[in-house]
């Protein structure tokens, strides 16, 4: 597994979601949660079933 499979892929969306979680006065939750453990994060969640419907609209809007 790469290193990148470990960090949370939305990281760099700068969703505002993420504003409360990702300061310098939070870094080292931060790191915990989003590099490593992002799969119990809440907020992935709701960014990944954002996604999910979004991309199902998508494929029933252009008939697939």
């Amino acid at each position: 597994m790469n290193e990148s499979s470990y960090v949370c892929p939305y990281l760099d969306y700068r969703d505002a979601r993420c504003a409360d979680l990702l300061t310098m006065m939070n870094i080292n939750g931060a790191f915990r949660l989003c590099v490593g453990d992002y799969e119990s994060c809440n907020i992935y969640h709701q960014i990944r079933l954002a996604e999910i419907r979004h991309e199902k609209e998508l494929a029933i809007l252009s008939g697939a």
